[in-house]
C-alpha cells in the first residue's frame, strides 16, 4: 500500500486525476476535498498540464476512470478509489477495508457500470461547483 504523505505540500505524492467534464467525478472531488481534512491529496483534471507532465507516454490512456498516483505507484477504478478513502482516514478507511476484500474482478465490473451510465447520472446530478479558496489551493492545472 502506497504511504500517504499527509500535510506535505509536496503535490507529486498523492495525486487524485479525474474527468473535470463529468458533473459526477467533480461531485467525488469535493466529496474528497471536504474530507481530505490532513490534505493528503492534490486533485487535477485529466488531460490537464499536471497529467501531460506525470504521464508522458500513452501507456495510461485510460481517461474515462478515476487515477490516482501515489508516489510511483499508479493505481486506477476501484484500486484508485479503495486506497484514496484509505486516506481519508476515519470511517472512510473502515469502507475501504470492507471493499478491499471484493475481488477487483467484482468490484471494477460495478464501477465500469457506474462508469458507463455517468453521462446519464451528470445530466441528473447538475454542473460542477466554483471550490472556495481553501479547496482550490488543492487543484493543480
Amino acid at each position: 500500500m502506497p504511504a500517504y504523505t499527509c500535510g506535505v505540500p509536496d503535490h507529486d505524492s498523492n495525486i487524485i486525476f479525474f474527468d473535470g467534464d463529468c458533473a459526477m467525478c467533480s461531485r467525488f472531488v469535493r466529496f474528497c476535498l471536504k474530507r481530505d481534512t490532513e490534505k493528503c491529496f492534490h486533485y487535477a483534471p485529466i488531460d490537464g498540464s499536471t497529467w501531460k507532465e506525470s504521464f508522458d507516454d500513452e501507456s495510461h490512456a485510460d481517461k474515462q476512470t478515476i487515477h490516482l498516483l501515489a508516489g510511483r505507484d499508479h493505481m486506477i477504478r476501484t484500486t484508485a478509489i479503495i486506497n484514496i478513502l484509505r486516506g481519508l482516514g476515519g470511517p472512510w478507511k473502515l469502507l475501504a477495508n470492507i471493499l478491499w476484500l471484493v475481488p477487483r474482478p467484482i468490484r471494477n465490473l460495478g464501477y465500469r457500470f457506474i462508469a458507463w451510465n455517468r453521462q446519464r447520472v451528470s445530466k441528473l446530478t447538475g454542473h460542477c461547483v466554483i471550490p472556495d479558496a481553501d479547496e482550490r489551493s488543492c487543484l493543480l492545472p
